[in-house]
């Protein structure tokens, strides 16, 4: 009887201490690196919880966010610390402050002195560092200066409307024809990456499209995660080695020779400048070793900037065949002082577009059928106007 007590009291101090050390030191931790190391500062801080060490409160998040009532991220705090309106947490990898009172968040966006753009790492990464995501506030706004007019104005959308009446037209009539249900937004993704590639480009290509649909997919999902760089994570996976695509590419790009030198992916001969989360002194040993190792990678973004500079590069031939595209618009930009974008700015610039437009498009696609289905009077007089 003695020995079995000795050894459930020393199940319950195992077990005990197992508590203490993982919610009274680990759960603290980030508390300690980004709270108290404010001194007297931390006083004004809002109420909240830090989460775990490097993944703050990201699984929470995610797990509500991902649920048919994602508000219940923000209804948790209101019911554990009042509704106090800001609230301190940590998510995508940085310490942060949650705004949930209207006027406040209108307080937050409008005031440019006292508060700047922020995206998370990732977001920064993988649009490119002339993106609106990655550029100073006076650079954003010379660049949605120069940008806005000619891409937004009549003469540009009657460029694009009649090949957008036609796909639409034929999108319907593919999908009304198909004898098996079919799932709506995955094809409004389909079809607005369609029209978007050819506002962008110009004209469309049906061997390569489904591959950079695929690239961009994967860019987009890793845009939106924790820049987390190990595998198994979606930022790895935007930027992880694609060799067998290269293969792929070259075998099914149709367009002229020059065009097809460009696409080509070749091998990239530089590491990657992320190092992983978790292990970054390992990480730069192995690129130090194993050069090779990280001399193929070839991800999502750098498949699609390749791609974008074969059309530049091609553009500056003055193909009369080639239709006009949003890129072309870009190149004949020049600012006040006669200076046209680089490469780089027209690059980053349509991925930050295409990120901003096409998954936005398509929902606002599917929702917009999904209301008039439900509401036929609604259609009704849309059909008459």
């Amino acid at each position: 009887m003695g020995l079995y007590l000795n050894i459930l009291a020393l199940v319950l101090a195992v077990l005990l201490g197992t508590y203490v050390i993982v919610f009274g030191f680990l759960k603290k931790i980030n508390e300690w690196c980004y709270v108290s190391s404010l001194g007297e500062k931390k006083h004004s801080l809002p109420p909240g919880d830090m989460g775990w060490p490097i993944i703050g409160n990201m699984w929470s998040f995610l797990k509500v966010f991902r649920s048919n009532d994602p508000d219940t991220f923000i209804y948790n705090k209101v019911k554990r610390y009042g509704r106090t309106g800001m609230y301190k947490t940590y998510l995508f990898g940085s310490p942060s402050i949650i705004v949930s009172i209207p006027e406040t968040c209108r307080k937050v966006l409008a005031d440019d002195e006292q508060f700047g753009l922020g995206y998370p790492l990732s977001t920064k990464q993988l649009t490119g560092k002339k993106s609106f995501h990655s550029i100073p506030n006076s650079e954003h706004k010379r660049l949605r200066r120069l940008t806005t007019a000619p891409i937004n104005g009549h003469e540009a959308l009657s460029m694009y409307i009649g090949y957008i009446e036609e796909i639409v037209v034929n999108s319907l009539d593919e999908w009304s024809s198909m004898k098996e249900p079919i799932e709506l937004l995955n094809e409004l993704r389909q079809f607005t990456f369609k029209v978007i590639t050819h506002i962008f480009l110009g004209f469309t290509a049906e061997s390569v499209m489904g591959s950079v649909e695929k690239r961009y997919a994967d860019l987009n999902y890793g845009m939106k995660s924790a820049a987390i760089n190990i595998p198994g994570f979606a930022f790895y996976k935007a930027l992880k080695p694609w060799p067998r695509y290269q293969q792929n590419l070259t075998h099914t790009l149709d367009y002229p020779s020059l065009l097809c030198q460009r696409f080509v992916l070749e091998m990239g001969s530089s590491p990657p400048s992320q190092p992983c989360v978790f292990m970054p002194i390992l990480h730069q040993l192995l690129i130090q070793l194993i050069p090779s190792l990280f001399g193929s990678i070839t991800g999502a973004r750098k498949m699609l900037v390749k791609i974008l500079q074969g059309v530049l590069d091609e553009r500056r031939v003055n193909d009369p065949n080639v239709k006009r595209g949003m890129i072309d618009l870009l190149m004949e930009i020049k600012d006040e002082n006669g200076q046209k974008l680089s490469d780089e700015d027209i690059i980053d610039l349509l991925l930050m577009f295409l990120l901003a437009g096409h998954e936005s498009s398509a929902h606002v696609a599917m929702w917009a059928i999904f209301y008039l289905h439900n509401n036929p009077e609604i259609l009704k007089k849309a059909k008459v106007g």
